[in-house]
């Protein structure tokens, strides 16, 4: 008989707070692009990930799911910025292209530094591209479609949804759901996902790609 894993306990971690980069990338959304930009990447706005399952997250579950490793499975782009949504905040200030090959001067800033910086991209399309050695595609496009049936984002709702009825006192009905729970979860641990269970309610519970999958693909 194969034994389910024991669901993963992780220690929730403070939410970002509105300083420094964040806060920058903040005001970008509210005031328009840095004084510094002047030209734009030739890709969608948008949040970009290196993996689709980062796009079932919020910003703020994946700040407590990842903290700091969110820098390295995302990008942002809004109007002339780019960020990591951890500590780089570029604003563009001068594109060039040659076939799929995209350079852009900005201007940086992250950890306290400014600096003028190089960024390169290999265009794929639109909503997609290559930096850093890993491929981005714009959460919502076509490019982070979950083709699967059920999707994981269905198989998380009702993971969740029968860990709440779980929840009982031992009743029939509990005991089914927490069944069903287990089974569901069982499916997911075997698409790469972890959950995440800091004594917050089971409507609360974080289902995030696992870390040793993440560290695998560094």
């Amino acid at each position: 008989m194969n034994m389910i894993p024991h669901r993963k306990l992780m220690t929730r971690t403070p939410l970002l707070r509105l300083t420094g980069i964040v806060a920058a990338l903040a005001s970008t959304v509210c005031m328009g692009e840095p004084s510094t930009a002047k030209e734009q990447l030739p890709f969608n706005d948008g949040y970009y990930a290196a993996d689709n399952r980062f796009c079932l997250l919020t910003g703020d579950q994946a700040g407590n799911a990842y903290s700091g490793w969110i820098g390295a499975w995302t990008r942002s782009i809004s109007k002339g910025t780019y960020t990591n949504n951890f500590e780089l905040l570029c604003g563009i200030q001068k594109v060039s292209r040659a076939g799929q090959r995209v350079t852009a001067v900005a201007e940086c800033s992250g950890e306290g530094d400014d600096s003028r910086t190089v960024l390169e991209f290999k265009a794929i399309s639109r909503d997609s591209f290559v930096a850093d050695g890993k491929r981005f595609d714009r959460c919502g496009s076509d490019a982070t479609t979950d083709k699967q049936i059920p999707t994981t984002a269905e198989l998380i709702k009702l993971a969740i949804e029968a860990n709440a009825d779980c929840r009982g006192l031992g009743s029939p009905a509990s005991d089914i759901a927490c069944g069903k729970r287990d089974l569901l979860d069982g499916f997911l641990y075997k698409r790469g996902m972890c959950s995440t269970e800091p004594d917050w309610p089971a409507s609360q519970e974080i289902w995030h790609v696992c870390y040793d999958i993440l560290r695998k693909n560094q």
